[in-house]
């Protein structure tokens, strides 16, 4: 899903709320945004190859990252383009994340937070690579 949102307008949504001291730290939370999402599809793809018991399951998914992820990490890039176009700076974040669904954009624009679904996976992920994305910080 690709959403626009004008960078005079998130600033000001941003600002207002009291989130950041300086008010183009929002561009850091959009990187790392990125990366939790990254990371996330990382772990997904070993769940989707692993369905053992769970004991060890931090041993056992850092040996498959070792080993059997090379392929999916080195296709995890992400890419960061800044431009100016037409005297505007244009700010551009591809990755290969999870995605984000238009309930995720209404809930992050609402500053609720992650869904108890979202932090219920996260805690299932080993700790050493649980996304450290906090809202606002």
């Amino acid at each position: 899903m690709k959403f626009e949102i004008s960078t005079k307008h998130a600033l000001k949504l941003l600002g207002g709320t009291n989130l950041y001291k300086s008010k183009y730290v929002c561009v850091r939370e959009v990187i790392q945004n990125a990366v939790d999402a990254t990371m996330k599809r990382i772990y997904l793809t070993y769940l989707e190859q692993y369905d053992g018991d769970k004991e060890n399951k931090d041993d056992r998914f850092l040996k498959w990252l070792v080993h059997e992820g090379k392929e999916i990490i080195n296709d995890s890039a992400i890419h960061v383009t800044l431009s100016i176009e037409n005297k505007r700076v244009k700010f551009v974040i591809e990755d290969k994340g999870i995605g984000i669904s238009k309930d995720d954009v209404k809930r992050i624009a609402s500053v609720e937070g992650k869904s108890d679904d979202e932090r219920n996976f996260i805690h299932t992920m080993p700790e050493f690579f649980r996304p450290s994305g906090t809202f606002g910080r």
